[in-house]
């Protein structure tokens, strides 16, 4: 099968180094500044392009896309028009009309489309996942969590610090929590946002934080805050407190994922770190090509990525207007 990944920035070294670990697969890359394209193809000895339209006309099973989110539907649409099946990073678009207008020409010309929402793919949050459902920890009742940290990102032509390109740092970073709530807990009916942000207008002069709250159609209760402004370096938790126990995700801790029980004695049931040696982006990237040599649906839904993408930008415009958003209409095709 032949891949060819379209952008050489974080994200897409993070592909290729993926698809070169998996067997029969061809990559090729695709990336329009000439010295970073000659850089990468030298370092993980592959051939590369900068003219997308040659990509386009080649054979290629599967067109990668890695670029901002402001080019995802141009790219997508392109690429689904030529008969290739596309893989997209998340968020899946800017908004929800470009998102299900992706879906729309893909279903038109038979192709299918993946979103990476890779926090799915983790060890310690499926295990979370099933635990959960084997009623572990009873009804969940409140569920707190954290992503962020680190300095403000820094992509080409400065793209993240701009909010008509990438929506905010709800949008892109927070996007991955709320995926994979919905996809455990249920839906969003309501969210409140406050949001502190300063006034520079590049990465390096920047800094965001959220602040967020919102409650699942079932009643439970999301308090989630992100950060591009912390000194701690990158980090994550998320935390799922139910009627009879606690689930806890500390990936920085040695145990990943460990369970309270209500007890005399206070007993805990731990799971140690994941002995998988494929990364959670590997087992994404790897479950889209089954999709297509099984001729199956992605393991992630797209109409599931744009829900989550609609959830987050009631997240935005909630900061932007101070008050509590309702979650609903929306298209549903």
């Amino acid at each position: 099968m032949k891949v060819a990944v379209i952008g050489a920035g974080t994200m897409g070294k993070v592909h290729l180094n993926c698809y070169q670990k998996m067997e029969k697969i061809e990559v090729v890359l695709c990336e329009l500044d000439q010295q970073k394209r000659e850089e990468i193809s030298r370092l993980y000895r592959i051939d590369s392009t900068g003219d997308y339209q040659q990509v386009l006309a080649a054979d290629f099973d599967i067109i990668d896309i890695c670029l901002p989110t402001y080019l995802h539907q141009e790219y997508t649409i392109k690429a689904a028009r030529a008969g290739k099946h596309v893989f997209c990073e998340k968020p899946i678009a800017l908004n929800e009309e470009a998102a299900w207008n992706m879906l729309s020409v893909c279903r038109e010309n038979g192709v299918k489309l993946g979103i990476g929402m890779v926090l799915r793919f983790y060890p310690e949050y499926r295990a979370l996942r099933q635990r959960y459902q084997e009623g572990l920890i009873g009804e969940a009742g409140v569920i707190n969590g954290f992503r962020g940290g680190g300095g403000y990102p820094r992509g080409w032509n400065d793209w993240y610090a701009d909010e008509q390109a990438s929506s905010s740092l709800v949008v892109d970073l927070l996007i991955h929590e709320v995926d994979f709530i919905q996809w455990v807990f249920g839906d969003v009916r309501r969210v409140y946002a406050k949001r502190k942000c300063s006034a520079g207008r590049s990465g390096e002069d920047k800094f965001e934080i959220y602040s967020t709250i919102f409650q699942l159609e079932n009643g439970v209760l999301v308090n989630l805050d992100g950060s591009w402004y912390d000194e701690g370096g990158f980090h994550s938790w998320l935390e799922v407190a139910g009627t009879d126990g606690l689930i806890a995700i500390r990936p920085e801790r040695s145990i990943p994922i460990k369970t309270q029980f209500n007890s005399i004695l206070g007993a805990e049931v731990a799971v140690p770190a994941s002995p998988l040696t494929k990364t959670p982006f590997q087992l994404e990237l790897e479950d889209f090509v089954e999709a297509v040599q099984q001729d199956r649906p992605p393991g992630v839904r797209v109409e599931e990525a744009i829900k989550a993408l609609r959830v987050t930008l009631k997240m935005y415009q909630s900061a932007q207007l101070g008050e509590v958003i309702d979650v609903k209409g929306g298209q549903s095709r």
